[in-house]
């Protein structure tokens, strides 16, 4: 990457956080690139330095801040304060993915946002942008998402959606906007019709220029390493997860300047295969935890440096305050980005565990060949074969529709084929023993011979059976043409049913 002179690390952490919770507009000219962009930014304008060549951003994941772990996050910031503030650093900005309090310190509350500010104030005078997880609308303090939201907004003083531009970069974050009215998970990530209209606008407007996106959850088929038995079992794992949730990648294909979007959420560190993953020109980078909630005892944020010829991307490990280069491209180069893999003794799966098994798929079959993705080697996952799990049951089952079916983990999990996704799970337990199979609208069993067969399509029912034959749990087609099932409800509004009903039990038996 091109060496150029530091910049300065800008105004005090007070000032910055002053920005008026109302969008701004900006119309400066930009040195390198044109002008600011005309969308409404919704960060103070001091966020922007149309002159950063190089800069340097420090992506830090869910915090869930506990007070019983402080020291651990009061080290963390220190390390990555030391890398932004370093000579070769550029102009230095912080961008947090969400989730801020700790389960046990009322997240989503008033309480938990003040607590947060003052960490991220910690960066000072580096500025702090953020955007908002699911838990961070989960408020017992507030009624409607409305109200937490705009208590959020008013402990930041940021909009919850927003433009920054470092050069000729251009970044933009995304925020969820919904729990309590979300229409099944309350930990739903929800952008909602206002933020796509202003989304779209930006990338409009970004034509020409490196774009790079921050959401808390990732959209539907990026390719990141998900968790079958938590967020898709739950149908949470991906932005907008059961409403139009293919509208992010279509927006990355048609605008192919969208150079990186990072995500958190999975609270999963950076070695696995598919912590990077690569659709077309972006890359979709997973970032992981500062504090004990990771699910793999890795505590890793990531840090970007980027000048106008390209970037490099690290991983900060946390436990020995080492920076990792994980891929490092030019934004204008005509070949893909290629990450590099953790060492193996770091590595927390394998190769076989991604496979997809569909290089070419019939009209008469799934009906698309879905999108490329690439892992870490570089190697396209379209060559892989087909793999059977367990010996006597194929793990791969097409069920028409554009969806197939996975046994993996002890589930049957349900995959959208054209995003490679996995969108639900269909039982939660299939043992060694057990067979899944497809039976027809007389009861009959359908026989598929691999993953591209089309026979699946004929099926009413998938059932799994135990060795004898006899059915243990059966699934119908659901109305959007799959087997998923709802796993979970609307916690929230599953609880405000339960005290409604209470009451009015009450009140019926005051009336005695």
């Amino acid at each position: 990457m091109h060496a150029a002179s530091s910049g300065t690390n800008g105004a005090s952490s007070s000032q910055a956080r002053e920005a008026p919770a109302e969008p701004a507009t900006t119309s400066a000219s930009m040195q390198q690139g044109g002008a600011l962009l005309a969308t409404d930014s919704g960060l103070d304008l001091a966020f922007s330095s149309p002159a950063a060549d190089p800069f340097s951003i420090a992506i830090v994941g869910d915090l869930h801040l506990e007070q019983k772990g402080m020291q651990n996050f009061h080290r963390a910031r220190q390390q990555l304060k030391g890398v932004l503030e370093g000579k070769d650093s550029g102009e230095p900005r912080v961008v947090q993915l969400g989730d801020l309090g700790g389960y046990n310190e009322k997240p989503g509350s008033m309480y938990c946002f003040r607590v947060a500010d003052a960490y991220l104030k910690g960066f000072s005078p580096i500025r702090s942008a953020v955007v908002t997880g699911n838990h961070d609308l989960e408020g017992e303090d507030f009624e409607t998402d409305e109200a937490n939201l705009a208590a959020w907004t008013k402990v930041f003083k940021q909009r919850h959606y927003w433009s920054m531009e470092l050069g000729n970069v251009v970044c933009l974050g995304i925020s969820t906007v919904r729990f309590r009215s979300n229409a099944f998970s309350a930990h739903e990530v929800y952008i909602d019709e206002e933020q796509m209209r202003w989304f779209k606008q930006a990338l409009r407007e970004a034509a020409g220029r490196p774009v790079i996106v921050f959401s808390h959850a990732p959209p539907q088929g990026c390719g990141l390493t998900v968790i079958p038995s938590v967020h898709v079992k739950n149908r949470c794992a991906f932005l907008n997860h059961s409403s139009n949730s293919g509208e992010f990648m279509q927006l990355v294909e048609e605008h192919p300047n969208v150079a990186l979007w990072f995500s958190g959420h999975f609270h999963l560190s950076h070695n696995y295969m598919r912590s990077i993953s690569v659709a077309g020109n972006c890359a979709f980078v997973q970032t992981g935890v500062i504090g004990d909630c990771n699910r793999d005892g890795f505590r890793h944020s990531r840090v970007l440096k980027g000048d106008h010829e390209g970037y490099r991307l690290y991983t900060m490990d946390h436990s020995t305050g080492s920076l990792r280069l994980d891929l490092e491209h030019k934004w204008q180069s005509s070949q893909p980005p290629q990450a590099v893999l953790p060492p193996p003794d770091q590595m927390c799966d394998d190769e076989d565990e991604e496979a997809w098994p569909l290089s070419s798929i019939s009209e008469n079959g799934p009906s698309t060949s879905g999108r490329s993705h690439t892992n870490g080697s570089g190697k396209d996952d379209e060559h892989f074969g087909f793999e059977q799990r367990p010996r006597h049951q194929q793990r791969w089952i097409p069920i028409g529709q554009q969806r197939i079916l996975s046994i993996e983990e002890g589930m049957l999990v349900e995959y959208d084929v054209p995003s490679r996704a996995p969108i639900g799970a269909v039982f939660l337990s299939v043992g060694e023993r057990d067979r899944v199979v497809l039976v027809d609208s007389s009861g009959a069993p359908i026989t598929v011979s691999g993953p591209s067969d089309s026979a699946g399509a004929a099926a009413v029912a998938v059932e799994r059976q135990d060795r004898h034959g006899k059915t243990q749990q059966r699934a119908e087609r659901n109305a959007e043409g799959g087997f998923y099932q709802i796993f979970q409800q609307n916690k929230w509004r599953l609880r405000k049913q339960k005290e409604a009903a209470a009451a009015q039990r009450d009140k019926e038996l005051s009336l005695f």
